[in-house]
């Protein structure tokens, strides 16, 4: 089973960057905030990703956290995830390994939750990932990756599409309306959060090139 967790504020007054997965996202990107800041990679920006039959390294395998919320995609990538040398987490506590430390899912009405044990789903992992990042203690968090749509052709993430099953179609209006809620609690708590997403939906963060925010 996973090891239940509560989170403690070692990032305190620190900046931290959610590395994302939308198609949007660039290795460039990501090596602009490498060793410049904390990170949280979501899911397979800290493992390499088999797309198309090609093996496409990560983009952030030095990233301090690994998050991901769903079991499917644990069970999938679980020979490579749980070789990421940072912090593994999830809310799922039913998975078999020790190794990945596990939240608990707040109240599907909750929008944000204090309680350093549990996060808010908000529907997808980067939502989580941000609530992650607070209990951490960062009072400055970047968003990267954030599209919240899908992009050319159809590719929902920056390496393509999940294989078979794994991939599903995002609820970006739902997804959206979460994110909006959660900015004025965020505000409330004089967290800044940025979006430098180049092509995004998300409207709820202020703006800005990563240029301006990561020097």
């Amino acid at each position: 089973m996973t090891t239940a967790w509560s989170v403690t504020p070692d990032w305190k007054g620190e900046t931290a960057v959610i590395l994302a997965s939308g198609p949007s996202m660039t290795r460039e990107q990501a090596e602009a905030v490498r060793g410049k800041c904390r990170a949280i990679a979501v899911n397979n920006q800290g493992i390499d990703t088999d797309c198309d039959g090609v093996r496409v390294p990560a983009l952030a395998p030095w990233a301090d956290v690994l998050y991901a919320a769903d079991a499917k995609w644990w069970r999938h990538y679980h020979d490579r995830s749980l070789k990421f040398a940072g912090r593994k987490v999830t809310i799922r506590d039913t998975l078999p390994w020790p190794e990945v430390y596990s939240l608990k899912q707040s109240s599907e009405h909750a929008i944000f939750d204090p309680r350093p044990t549990h996060l808010v789903s908000g529907g997808n992992s980067g939502y989580q990932a941000l609530h992650l990042a607070v209990h951490l203690g960062a009072t400055r968090i970047v968003l990267l990756g954030f599209d919240m749509k899908n992009g050319r052709l159809g590719r929902r993430h920056w390496f393509g599409n999940h294989p078979g099953k794994l991939d599903s179609r995002g609820n970006f209006t739902g997804w959206l309306r979460a994110f909006d809620k959660l900015a004025g609690v965020l505000k409330q708590m004089n967290i800044e959060v940025v979006n430098c997403t180049p092509d995004t939906a998300l409207r709820a963060f202020r703006r800005a090139p990563l240029s301006e925010v990561i020097r």
